[in-house]
């Protein structure tokens, strides 16, 4: 079967008054992919489950919670002895990277299936969500209840939900007692510009069943300030995601009550790029906000309108912030409040309002802080900041270049123990408060230091002599610092295991240097403009035996010999197949809108994965049974 013959079966079983064992296979079918091994997790007695990590490396974030024991997953990779999976059935990360040997004892061991029904992960969900508490196990078909809605909630998962909704539901009852429970309604998200006409219709059918909303996906510059969805949006009480990120016309003037309504119920803000927004930002603000995002949406934007950054933003606003929301955890204002050459008095106000920036020292719950460009940032808030927000695990303070070594010092002292990622690139600082950093801040997953005044080569040199400093770094930004071919060769002996992500532009490399990035074997991302002294073949090359190289810059670079118009080709279709975003972030682990996008990759890999196998299948489809009725009843018959 194909992934749609396999839903529109699971949804007539669904409604059928079939025997138990037809939906034994359904059941079986639902959760797990044809041709799929699963495995029970044999291990982690004593620890309570085995550990589970997001990356395949063995070094790479573990994850919050174990997976625990007698819990079934499906296989979605198998790498030696890593298993990337998806949790079926028991508890733990619903995917991960886990080991299935451990001091030479089996983590896990195949399984044949069907996965048992007394651990079945979805059920759990739906029968709360969907059908509330089960009814008691003597009431007259209760069991045939559930199992329908578990295989309904299954099939119904491949469906664009909840835009779907309005041509599925009138199919059956059973069809349409589902779609009227709140799970089908939970989330929409743009795939484009052609849905939002129906957007704001939509909304008011969802009404109080909507939770998130997300918008960003969807070009919002051509569509104005929209008044039509603010007056949807005041149906939606229980809203507690928002994401209309790029939407800069975008406006409530209209709803005044609406903001203060969404302040009640919002968990995650983003409005980045929303400059008729940001006005009316203080008044979305409330107690159980943990995610804003707000400023440009890129620094492109600084180019495109940068004299409107120095404006639109409103008095007061980080107190704003500081005092209605306490449980803030991720924090990303880039652009806040841009200087481009204002008078004097407008400059004192400027820095009037900079200095609240200090009290998100208050912020005990933070995570994340972004406030990268942030011109007339000075080392007093970064002070207070340092002091007071001891769970700090990202900091952007990219082009900040009022922040001196006070303020780093500051930060290597009072985050060393929490610090994981730090963005610090077109500032000015000593090498001596550098290397304090690096020596407090052992625990850095990502260091970028690109363009740096004040910082050179030496610097790369020292990180990469003591084993000791930051040795799970998976991203250095050594852009601008004129490394050459030995600085590049001692950062790749000692981060062969961990790099994902390298700057080095600017730098003096050769072929020679180049050559050595293509034997890291988890480099992704790489920032290589403005070389002086590769080969357009060199470059080439090493982007085609990268063997996870995804992400090349390589804009300005001075080619050595001058390359031919064939090797200019080559190279140029290379990079085109690996853009480089800069606005991408780092620190995805720390980000939950990061990790959503981090499963949708994962999910979108899957499904190409299911392509290729069903067009493999389809080439030896001699000797197979062809019609499908009878491919059904041998399934059937191997299950029971």
């Amino acid at each position: 079967f194909g992934s749609r013959h396999r839903a529109c079966l699971l949804c007539i079983l669904a409604i059928s008054p079939l025997p138990s064992f037809f939906f034994r296979w359904a059941m079986d079918l639902a959760d797990r992919d044809l041709g799929k091994q699963l495995w029970e997790v044999v291990g982690g007695a004593q620890k309570g489950g085995i550990l589970v990590r997001a990356g395949e490396a063995t070094t790479s974030q573990e994850l919050d919670g174990r997976l625990s024991r007698g819990a079934w997953v499906q296989e979605e990779r198998l790498r030696g002895q890593r298993l990337l999976y998806r949790l079926l059935a028991g508890d733990g990360p619903e995917s991960g990277w886990v080991s299935l040997r451990s001091n030479q004892q089996d983590l896990l061991v195949r399984r044949a299936g069907p996965v048992p029904r007394a651990e079945r992960h979805m059920a759990v969900a739906v029968s709360k969500a969907a059908v509330g508490a089960p009814p008691p196990p003597h009431e007259h078909g209760a069991g045939l209840v559930l199992q329908q809605q578990e295989v309904l909630a299954s099939a119904f998962g491949s469906l664009r939900l909840p835009w779907a909704a309005a041509a599925a539901a009138p199919v059956c009852r059973a069809w349409r007692s589902f779609f009227g429970q709140g799970v089908a309604w939970a989330g929409v998200e743009l795939a484009g510009d052609r849905e939002v006409p129906s957007l704001s219709a939509l909304l008011r059918r969802a009404g109080p069943r909507l939770r998130a909303l997300d918008l960003s996906r969807a070009h919002g510059r051509s569509f104005g300030a929209m008044p039509e969805l603010a007056a949807a949006l005041r149906s939606c009480p229980e809203l507690e995601d928002l994401n209309v990120a790029g939407w800069d016309q975008l406006s409530f003037a209209k709803s005044p009550d609406l903001p203060q309504a969404l302040a009640r119920s919002l968990g995650r803000l983003n409005v980045r790029g929303c400059s008729a927004l940001h006005g009316q930002l203080p008044s979305m603000l409330g107690p159980k906000l943990r995610h804003l995002e707000a400023g440009w949406l890129s620094e492109g934007d600084e180019d495109r309108v940068f004299k409107e950054w120095t404006t639109i933003f409103p008095s007061r606003l980080f107190r704003a912030i500081c005092n209605r929301c306490p449980n803030l955890a991720v924090l990303r204002f880039p652009g806040y409040m841009l200087y481009s050459g204002q008078p004097e008095s407008a400059v004192q106000r400027l820095l009037s309002e900079y200095a609240d920036i200090g009290g998100v020292g208050s912020l005990r719950q933070l995570l994340r802080l972004d406030l990268s460009c942030a011109q007339l940032l000075e080392d007093p808030a970064v002070v207070k900041i340092a002091a007071g927000c001891k769970r700090l695990r990202t900091l952007c303070l990219r082009c900040c270049e009022n922040v001196t070594d006070r303020g780093l010092q500051a930060v290597a002292d009072g985050l060393g123990g929490s610090l994981a990622h730090i963005n610090v690139s077109c500032c000015q600082f000593s090498e001596r408060a550098v290397r304090r950093l690096i020596l407090r801040c052992r625990g850095l997953r990502t260091l970028d230091l690109c363009y740096c005044k004040g910082l050179g080569r030496d610097l790369v040199n020292y990180l990469c002599a003591d084993p000791a400093l930051c040795p799970q770094l998976t991203m250095i930004g050594a852009g601008g610092l004129d490394i050459g071919d030995a600085e590049v060769g001692t950062v790749c002996r000692k981060y062969a295991g961990t790099l994902e992500h390298l700057g080095i532009g600017s730098a003096v490399v050769t072929d020679a240097g180049i050559r050595l990035l293509a034997d890291l074997p988890h480099l992704r991302r790489l920032s290589a403009h403005m070389l002086r002294r590769v080969s357009a073949a060199g470059l080439t090359d090493m982007c085609l035996r990268a063997p996870c190289l995804t992400d090349v810059d390589a804009d300005g670079c001075e080619y050595v010999p001058e390359p031919g118009p064939e090797e200019l080709e080559a190279l140029r279709k290379c990079l085109q197949a690996r853009p480089y975003d800069y606005d991408k972030c780092d620190d995805d682990s720390d980000s939950e809108e990061a990790a959503k996008a981090r499963r949708r990759r994962e999910r979108e890999e899957r499904e190409r994965a299911e392509r290729e196998r069903r067009r493999r299948e389809g080439a030896e489809k001699d000797g197979q049974p062809r019609n499908v009725l009878l491919a059904m009843g041998m399934e059937m018959q191997s299950l029971g």
